[in-house]
């Protein structure tokens, strides 16, 4: 259990009182890194003394938002977790928003913390009792003095200015330029439990995701200490997603690199594209410019950008990219939008995936086109 998100979630303003007591019951169970591995609907029910439907509709609240839930809070992501035998098991949740402190080390939390109050069995050799040593002082206990009095060994500076017998801390560095995501057999249990799950080709490309995520990304969080732990939470919290996606049918064994850094994939453009006008190209470029030219040709050149009474809409050819756009590219396509834009234009911004066209419209289409 952590203090740090056990006080970030009395913070949050969640306008329900039964929805704020099971975030705090859930954030009570977090990590110091946010991230709650176990926790099932049963036990939060029991604590807080309501049904576990109830517990369900908070969670449900506490989820992010979506097009058909526009009001949800955004403030927990659930991990679903499912049985060999494919029944659903405890859930996992992770904390949105919750930025832990620097130099958290990841503990044990669900284990009970060790009796330090009562004292050891007496000494056998002795019979004297052995005084316990508070785990606040432990560390701060001298060495005991040479059997000849010279005094105990100190800590000195060598040459390269670290302290003798202390390692040094590990700095926060970019995300190597020659990363490559790791063998499966090399992840941590729930993270390879979860990635277990996946289709074919999903984790190649949510690692490529990664890279480029983090490559393009700029600031003090670009900046990490342990990569390795970033990535474990990176496939936590794209769990849902992917299985969504996996879900409505899209093929990830396409999007998939060849290569961790080769060449990203020629994608098929939407039909919609067709529609496109000269403001549409004025924010393609943009778009190009602000992300890069390996983002772009990834996520948004392939999707139609086009305008009707509400604002602008981006169409995509599947539920996968539309999410991954929305939720990774939305603030850079909203200052493309704002820059286009001429005063008095709608400012509103819809991202749909594309349904697939009947033969005649995609026979009209084709004549478009070639027009």
């Amino acid at each position: 259990m952590s203090s740090e998100t056990s006080a970030w979630a009395k913070e949050q303003v969640c306008g329900d009182r039964t929805v704020k007591a099971v975030l705090r019951e859930i954030a009570n169970w977090a990590r110091p890194d946010g991230l709650v591995e176990f926790l099932s609907v049963k036990r939060i029910a029991a604590v807080i003394e309501v049904s576990p439907r109830t517990v369900q509709r908070c969670i449900a609240q506490l989820e992010e938002p979506t097009l058909e839930h526009p009001g949800r809070l955004g403030l927990l992501r659930r991990v679903e977790r499912f049985r060999e035998d494919g029944g659903q098991s405890a859930c996992g949740f992770v904390l949105l928003g919750y930025q832990p402190p620097m130099g958290v080390v990841p503990r044990d939390n669900l284990s009970p913390p060790p009796d330090t109050m009562s004292p050891p069995p007496p000494d056998k050799m002795s019979g004297d009792p052995v005084t316990p040593v508070s785990p606040l002082k432990r560390d701060k206990i001298l060495p005991p003095s040479e059997p000849n009095g010279s005094e105990a060994p100190t800590a000195k500076n060598d040459d390269s200015g670290e302290l003798d017998g202390a390692a040094p801390r590990p700095k926060a560095h970019p995300l190597p330029e020659d990363w490559t995501a790791p063998p499966l057999r090399e992840l941590g249990d729930v993270s390879r439990g979860l990635v277990m799950q996946w289709p074919s080709g999903a984790y190649e490309t949510v690692a490529e995701q990664f890279r480029m995520h983090w490559a393009a990304a700029s600031g003090r969080t670009s900046r990490k200490t342990n990569w390795a732990a970033a990535w474990a939470k990176w496939l936590i919290t794209e769990h849902d997603r992917v299985m969504r996606a996996a879900r409505a049918g899209t093929s990830f064994s396409s999007s998939a690199p060849a290569t961790p850094l080769g060449p990203p994939p020629e994608q098929a453009p939407v039909a919609a594209k067709a529609a496109e006008d000269d403001r549409s190209a004025i924010v393609h470029n943009l778009l190009e410019r602000a992300l890069g030219s390996r983002t772009y040709a990834r996520w948004i050149k392939p999707a139609a950008i086009t305008f009707d009474d509400g604002g602008a809409v981006l169409t995509f050819s599947s539920d996968f990219q539309k999410s991954y756009a929305e939720t990774n590219l939305g603030p850079a396509i909203a200052v493309a939008l704002a820059r286009s834009a001429t005063p008095g234009e709608p400012s509103g911004i819809k991202f749909i995936v594309e349904t697939p066209a009947s033969p005649a419209n995609q026979e009209a289409l084709r004549d478009q086109r070639a027009a």
